[in-house]
């Protein structure tokens, strides 16, 4: 296993992949904020704690993957205006910055095992493009009412984190969604939006506090896998 690149990778100036995971890296060189073709940019299970700003150099970097690292900020990322995949799971974030939320492209995002308390209503910014939402094992207390501007989200997981309520405007317009998983958290209701998300096929709820479902889960007419075990439901609709 490598501890640190080369010098001069900028030499490589037609690479377009490079993948260094599961190595000793520290730190992130200058040089491969140089390499201006790259389109993916693999650095996962390293010791890196830091991403340099110059990152944002590479405008023309596609995927992003640092999973599994030590980070405990994020640089700005408005200017990575290509970024479709973004994966920073399993590290020691606390917040990320608003400025992802001007990622226009960004398709996948996975902040999962982190130590977020909460996602910026920035996110929502992203709009139209943003179509799998992981945050799973963290300690978010609500869902951000903006990210109902993600129209085409298929994907949205949040379990394992500390989520009381969902607000009822924001599945009013996430109809595009087909899996949603906010099991283990503290929910003690669900709102009556979840009968428009005709298009869910998986629906996790487990390990909450439900006492009753909304009768407008009826109309959930794609489901096929329901879970609500360990809640306090006593009546189905």
């Amino acid at each position: 296993r490598i501890s640190r690149l080369p010098r001069h990778l900028e030499r490589f100036d037609h690479l377009v992949r490079l993948d260094v995971s599961g190595n000793y890296l520290a730190v992130l060189p200058d040089s491969v904020m140089h390499m201006t073709s790259l389109e993916e940019l693999l650095l996962n299970r390293n010791l890196l704690t830091a991403l340099p700003p110059s990152l944002a150099h590479l405008t023309r970097l596609q995927r992003l993957e640092v999973r599994g690292n030590k980070l405990a900020t994020l640089p700005d990322m408005e200017d990575m205006m290509s970024l479709a995949r973004l994966d920073v799971s399993e590290n020691m974030l606390v917040t990320i910055p608003n400025s992802l939320g001007y990622s226009r492209s960004l398709r996948s995002l996975d902040l999962r095992y982190n130590q977020l308390r909460s996602l910026p209503e920035q996110l929502g910014f992203i709009g139209e493009s943003m179509l799998e939402l992981l945050s799973d094992f963290n300690f978010v207390y609500d869902m951000p009412s903006t990210l109902k501007k993600l129209y085409n989200l298929h994907t949205l997981q949040l379990s394992n984190n500390r989520i009381k309520t969902l607000p009822n405007e924001c599945l009013e317009f996430l109809t595009s969604l087909t899996s949603l998983d906010v099991s283990h958290n503290f929910l003690q209701a669900i709102p009556k939006a979840i009968g428009l998300c005709k298009n869910i096929g998986s629906l996790y709820m487990n390990n909450n506090k439900i006492k009753r479902l909304p009768r407008s889960i009826q109309g959930m007419i794609s489901l096929v896998t329901l879970q609500l075990s360990n809640n306090q439901v006593s009546l189905f609709p």
